[in-house]
């Protein structure tokens, strides 16, 4: 298990973490993480690399390159519907 210290600074897709940010009521960290795009963002340190990928620019980019909606490209970011 990476420790929180350990994450700051890292990129996982297009976000990089920052600080930690909180802890929620089940004592699972929150981090602040900056997006390529520039927009900050608070990430579940469970979804770091795994189903958070950006702040939502990567999907609105999508929509705009793909013309789909959302569960018809949900497959090509890996993120099953």
């Amino acid at each position: 298990m990476t420790s929180s210290a350990e994450k700051i600074g890292r990129k996982f897709a297009r976000l990089t973490v920052m600080s930690v940010s909180h802890k929620t009521a089940h004592r699972e960290r929150v981090f602040n993480c900056r997006c390529d795009c520039g927009n900050k963002v608070k990430v579940l340190g469970s979804n770091l690399g795994k189903g958070t990928l950006s702040c939502g620019c990567l999907r609105r980019e999508m929509l705009l390159r793909f013309g789909h909606t959302a569960g018809a490209f949900s497959g090509i970011l890996g993120m099953g519907v």
